[in-house]
């Protein structure tokens, strides 16, 4: 795995979105001021591929951002050649986001959107799971000697993944069901040798072929036979044909006589029919011109009477409409009397309201003089000009409680009044619009009286009673005419189609007896003919029959010969197919034996190859061939990583592989080659010895897994280098300057800038109160 590209928003101290391109990149530093935010940068890796991240685990929720509701890490990357993108989103509140894509021709094709299956789907395309991963291509802070010093079950564990050691045991189920396959191959190769090929052998071959050569002998002859039997058989049809011919005829001649004297009886009556009929037509054609019937004095009539009941139905109306006009008018003059003396009422309850409401201001005018006069005597100030009062007069207290019950009275009855009078008002003018009313429909009417009498003088000019009775009288005369006029043409058209039909008949039945005289004759020179006929091919059977089959009588019948054929038939057929049989069988014998030979062939190869399959699998079933490997595997990284930490440590350690295969020793140069355990290693020391191991994991170990197919594209290292002095400081960074020509990614996250100066790039971490950002030097 190689990664591309990193989007990292909302992600520890990466509160804003930061983009980190790692295209140009093979050997770089992050590096930056502590709390920066760069080991966050591996675990946003580790994060967007498993979910999870080093220094949290599967508890990625603590890594959003203060103060944020949601991270969201994308990463591109490639592996096998193929480039991917994953995106990963946690949110404080709900569910969040996950989605693996891969590149195609016509742009990223979507390959899921659940957690579980897409981390299932990344350990299958990166080839590591997450622990693998962590020990391998990234070491994360704090546990960068932990493929070192770990536990031998971790470091079998990174070996499984990173040898592929599955492919062994595939490979062993594989050898195994192949000895299964060629054992059950054996035993049915020799089950069909021992079963259905048995009869296979050169002996049983040339029986056969001798059986084939006389049943082929019979079937000669017995073609010779048939063929002369279907010439008689063909002959005696030939002559039972001729024979029912000639009855036919016969037959024919007699049918033709008797269908001869019934046409002649048939032309006989047929005339007689045809005058009679004629007859009855000239009869019906009679009355028809007497009949009184006249179209146009029908619709004439037919109008008349439609404009006559409108008449009618308008002069009841008119006398109707006459008679309302009265009694309207009369109501109509009783309503304005009405409103006249309401108006009238309504007026004198004006005049009534009128004084009470002025005895009532004259009430309240000499109340306020007696109010005025409450309290004073003579001397006092006057109230209203200031002057000293001399004597005051004496007033009469009016009844103004009286005077307003007196004015809201009148007031009632005056409403009342002018209610009554604008109603009064309201039926007068009703009943004079009835009135009017009616006197228009009257005048209608009369209108439409006047125009049907006139319509009715030109319909009818001369007739002189047009009543309704009258004209219906006459109507309901033309229309017997006319439906007596319609049943004489009916039976007019019937006789007319009778005539035609009996005439066409007469002149068939005319024809006929011409053309059955005809016929008869021909049968009669027909029956001469096949009597010459019958006689010839009796003849002629006779003298095949002595030929073909001497032992038949001199005429034998067609059902003699048909079964003879029948039995030479069947005989034959039974032959044909056994001769069939017999070239199959000779054909399958044949093959048999070929088959027979090959499978004696295939069964020794199988033989062989079951041997070699048997022990294959037998070889890798125990895992001591597992074990070997991965001892082997420990062996060469000890052997590469010794070199490099040879150099790292300026000459005075290496790595061995403990008796066992499980732990690593260090072999102490300055000390007479002590070996003891990697565990009692100093801080920086232990670093230096991950570090070979690290860097011996991505060049050689790859190399070891079956087909080369897992390599270690990237390295991330994260800290650890502090522990070291100048020099081996420097010795680490020329290790991993020498990685440069491996077409390989290394990251180093380091705080220290001696040693990110010395790396060919630097991705610098800035952090802020808005968040960190970086940048590439």
């Amino acid at each position: 795995m190689r990664p591309l590209t990193l989007e990292v928003e909302g992600f520890t101290a990466f509160k804003q979105r930061v983009c980190l391109d790692f295209s140009g990149l093979d050997l770089f530093a992050v590096t930056g001021p502590t709390g920066a935010g760069k080991s966050s940068l591996i675990d946003a890796i580790c994060y967007a591929l498993y979910g999870e991240t080093p220094r949290m685990k599967d508890k990625v929720g603590a890594c959003i951002s203060p103060g944020l509701d949601r991270m969201q890490v994308t990463l591109d990357f490639l592996a096998n050649g193929q480039r991917y993108r994953v995106l990963r989103e946690t949110r404080r509140k709900g569910a969040g986001n996950t989605r693996l894509e891969q590149l195609a021709p016509d742009g990223w094709r979507p390959l899921s959107d659940r957690a579980r299956e897409v981390t299932q789907m990344v350990e299958r395309i990166v080839g590591l799971d997450y622990d693998a991963f962590t020990r391998s291509a990234l070491l994360p802070q704090g546990q960068f000697q932990e493929f070192l010093a770990g536990s031998p079950e971790n470091r079998r564990d990174v070996l499984r993944r990173l040898l592929r050691m599955e492919v062994y045991e595939r490979m062993q189920r594989a050898a195994g069901q192949e000895a299964a396959n060629l054992r059950s191959r054996i035993a049915d190769i020799d089950a069909r040798l021992g079963d259905e090929l048995a009869d296979a052998t050169p002996e049983n071959l040339k029986a056969q072929k001798q059986q084939l050569a006389a049943t082929q002998a019979e079937l000669q002859r017995l073609a010779v036979e048939l063929v002369g039997l279907q010439q008689c058989i063909d002959m005696a049809k030939a002559l039972e044909d001729a024979e029912r011919d000639l009855a036919e005829h016969r037959a024919a001649r007699d049918a033709a006589e008797a269908e001869l004297r019934a046409a002649a009886a048939a032309v006989e009556g047929g005339e007689a029919r045809l005058a009679g009929l004629r007859t009855q037509a000239e009869s019906v054609k009679a009355e028809l011109g007497s009949l009184p019937y006249d179209d146009q004095l029908f619709a004439d009539l037919t109008l008349a009477a439609n404009i006559a009941l409108n008449l009618e139905r308008a002069t009841k109306a008119a006398a109707e409409a006459q008679h309302s006009i009265q009694t309207l008018e009369k109501a109509a003059e009783a309503a304005a009397t009405a409103a006249s003396r309401a108006s009238e009422a309504a007026e004198a309850a004006g005049a009534e309201l009128d004084a009470a409401e002025t005895a009532l201001r004259e009430a309240e005018r000499h109340d306020l003089a007696a109010a005025l006069r409450a309290g004073l005597k003579p001397g006092d100030a006057c109230p209203v000009c200031g002057g000293a009062i001399g004597e005051l007069p004496k007033a009469k207290a009016p009844n103004l409680e009286a005077a307003r019950r007196a004015v809201k009275e009148a007031r009632a009855r005056h409403e009342a009044a002018r209610a009554a009078a604008t109603k009064a008002s309201t039926d007068a003018a009703v009943a004079a619009n009835k009135a009017a009313n009616a006197r228009d429909l009257f005048a209608n009417h009369s209108a439409q009286i006047e125009q049907a009498e006139r319509e009715l003088a030109a319909v009818l000019p001369a007739m002189e009673d047009r009543s309704v009775p009258a004209i219906q009288k006459a109507l309901h005369a033309q229309k017997q005419a006319r439906d007596r006029r319609a049943l004489l043409q009916k039976q007019l058209a019937g006789l007319e189609d009778e005539l035609s039909r009996v005439a066409s008949g007469l002149d068939a039945a005319r024809k006929q007896l011409v053309s059955l005289t005809a016929r008869r004759d021909a049968s009669t020179q027909a029956i001469e003919a096949a009597e010459q006929r019958v006689e010839a091919l009796a003849a002629g059977l006779a003298e095949k029959l002595r030929l073909v089959l001497p032992e038949v009588e001199a005429r034998g019948s067609l059902a003699t010969l048909k079964q003879r054929h029948e039995e030479n038939s069947r005989r034959q057929a039974r032959l044909l197919t056994e001769q069939g049989s017999l070239q199959a069988r000779i054909e399958r014998l044949e093959a048999d034996i070929e088959r027979a030979k090959a499978l004696r062939e295939e069964l020794a190869q199988c033989k062989a190859a079951y041997d070699v399959a048997d022990d294959l699998a037998r070889m890798l079933q125990a895992n001591r061939f597992q074990a070997f490997v991965q001892a082997e595997a420990l062996r060469s990284l000890a052997q590469d990583g010794s070199r490099k930490l040879l150099q790292l440590s300026a000459g005075r350690y290496e790595l061995e592989v403990a008796p066992g295969g499980q732990d690593f020793l260090v072999k102490d140069k300055w000390n007479a080659d002590d070996l003891r355990s990697v565990r009692t290693l100093s801080g920086g020391e232990t670093f230096l010895a991950s570090l070979a191991l690290a860097l011996s994991l991505a060049e050689t170990l790859p190399g070891l897994a079956p087909g080369h197919r897992l390599a270690l594209e990237s390295i991330f290292l994260d800290e650890g280098f502090g522990s070291l002095d100048p020099e081996a400081l420097s010795l680490a960074a020329d290790a991993l300057d020498a990685l440069r020509g491996e077409d390989r990614l290394v990251c180093v996250v380091t705080h220290l800038p001696e040693l990110a100066q010395r790396l060919p790039a630097r991705v610098m971490v800035e952090k802020s109160e808005s968040g960190s950002t970086i940048s590439i030097a």
